[in-house]
């Protein structure tokens, strides 16, 4: 018997759509599990922040992406990252310091472009991320392209003026912005 695995509602994915959503979500879940155990044994340099719980949200919202779009992920977007476009092999060496890195061992954190499918460097302060992707977003728009940009932050960014400042200059000049906010109880 043929059961489908979405029987309530149309969600716009077939089967083959749920199960690569749930690849993806599975893949970032044990590469972060992967990345926590690297770092405990000194391979990995830099911080890890776990993303345990969060791959729902960034594997959902990344998902709906098209080529063209723009990513700007947290350190909590292993799940975005893959989704987009960005490699194991990548995310591997940036974060173990390796010359094959785009850093080339510069910089061990998720602070990497991959320009090509446009995702953008994590932010360190990530309040000051949403004005970037609106610089993003304000570019598309003045091309004519019809994309948009997402970009991701957590719940203590909210409090920070360049987070206020970005989204009402998004909003003011209608720009083709999507902001995800996490709940991740951090607030770093």
């Amino acid at each position: 018997m043929n059961v489908p695995l979405l029987p309530e509602r149309d969600h716009g994915l077939d089967d083959a759509g749920v199960l690569r959503l749930h690849e993806l979500m599975l893949t970032a879940r044990l590469l972060d599990r992967r990345l926590q155990a690297l770092y405990r044994q000194g391979k990995v340099y830099g911080g890890v922040y776990s993303q345990e719980g969060n791959e729902g949200t960034s594997v959902g919202a990344a998902s709906a992406l098209e080529p063209g779009d723009c990513l700007f992920p947290m350190h909590r977007g292993l799940g975005a990252r893959l989704c987009h476009g960005d490699s194991l092999d990548t995310i591997l060496a940036q974060l173990m310091a390796r010359g094959s890195g785009p850093t080339a061992g510069r910089d061990s954190g998720l602070h990497h472009d991959v320009l090509d499918r446009r995702i953008f460097a994590m932010i360190s302060h990530l309040g000051t991320q949403l004005p970037v992707a609106v610089g993003a977003a304000m570019a598309l728009a003045r091309r004519g392209e019809d994309r948009v940009a997402l970009s991701f932050t957590g719940d203590g960014a909210t409090a920070l003026g360049d987070f206020h400042e970005g989204l009402n200059m998004a909003a003011v000049l209608k720009l083709p912005v999507i902001l995800v906010v996490e709940n991740n109880l951090y607030a770093y």
